[in-house]
């Protein structure tokens, strides 16, 4: 029962038989997209299996009820959540190890406590952690290096003090954090990866708007999904890479639902996850590279408003 207790709650998993549980999800799937606490303070973590789109929720939870932290991965070793805004803000990143699922805490912290923060992720490499609402907002980044889970902070800064901001990479070359609220913003700010240096694109976003989830398709584009205008709303925005070009998906080619504050991961190569949100379980699919949008393909055990999300893929 061991290995079945990874992927299936804890409560009454007793009653259940290994033949019968193995019929019902079959063999178990180490890939899947994560979605970590949001909603009023939860430390729930609900996994999507990529291959055949169910829901289990971990065993494992958050080391605290936190809402509107931000998640990266270091692709087949592990997830990460960090800051978050439980009683107060909280500087303390968690750890969810690949493929066991089980939950560590680091001991490095963010350089400041903050929430509605974002991640993004360079391949194999390292992690940024970007903006936020501390004592006010910021425009810190700082850098988790995955070989030795030391965080730095960095020189550089997003110039653009933002909260409930949402983030993206194309993981070998760039990350990109889009929106938030200082006013609701259209900007879409970047990191080099490279270089550490920052800029911003000539192409923001379609609207100005906050509590979007972002996910990358590796090295063929990334996606700023659903938020708030003013009102909830269903586009995604897409950015071709390397060129930047913004498209957008909207009306029936959106969201299935005006999504604020969802989260979002991908599996590389084959489809982009989006759901949550305020008042939201459910989860839609888009297929790549085509971007054909499946509504409703698996649902949270929770409604998570500003979970943090990631992903452990097979193909990064």
């Amino acid at each position: 029962m061991a290995e079945i207790g990874r992927f299936l709650p804890s409560t009454k998993v007793s009653h259940w038989t290994a033949r019968v549980i193995a019929a019902a999800m079959g063999p178990p799937s180490i890939y899947g997209g994560y979605w970590a606490g949001g909603g009023s303070s939860i430390d729930v973590i609900d996994k999507i299996r990529f291959d055949n789109d169910t829901r289990a929720t971990l065993e494992a939870t958050l080391s605290g009820n936190s809402d509107s932290a931000a998640g990266l991965a270091n692709s087949r070793v592990a997830g990460y959540v960090g800051g978050g805004n439980e009683s107060s803000r909280t500087d303390r990143i968690d750890k969810i190890s690949f493929p066991g699922d089980g939950r560590s805490t680091l001991a490095a912290t963010l350089a400041n406590a903050r929430w509605g923060l974002a991640a993004v992720s360079k391949s194999g490499a390292t992690g940024f952690w970007c903006m936020g609402n501390s004592a006010g907002n910021n425009d810190t980044v700082d850098m988790l290096i995955f070989s030795n889970e030391t965080n730095v902070s960095m020189s550089c800064t997003m110039s653009n003090a933002r909260y409930h901001v949402a983030g993206m990479a194309d993981a070998a070359r760039r990350g990109y954090v889009g929106g938030g609220y200082s006013a609701v913003t259209d900007t879409v700010r970047y990191i080099q990866f490279t270089s550490y240096t920052t800029g911003s694109l000539g192409t923001g976003l379609s609207a100005a708007r906050a509590n979007m989830a972002g996910m990358g398709n590796e090295g063929v584009a990334g996606y700023f999904c659903g938020g708030w205008t003013g009102s909830d709303v269903n586009t995604v925005d897409k950015y071709a890479f390397p060129t930047e070009t913004r498209t957008s998906l909207s009306g029936s080619n959106g969201l299935s639902d005006g999504y604020n504050g969802p989260g979002a991961c991908a599996d590389d190569g084959v489809a982009g996850y989006v759901g949550g949100g305020n008042g939201f379980t459910g989860i839609d699919k888009f297929a790549f590279p085509s971007d054909t949008r499946s509504a409703g393909v698996a649902t949270l055990s929770v409604s998570s408003y500003a979970p943090a999300s990631f992903a452990h893929t097979e193909g990064l």
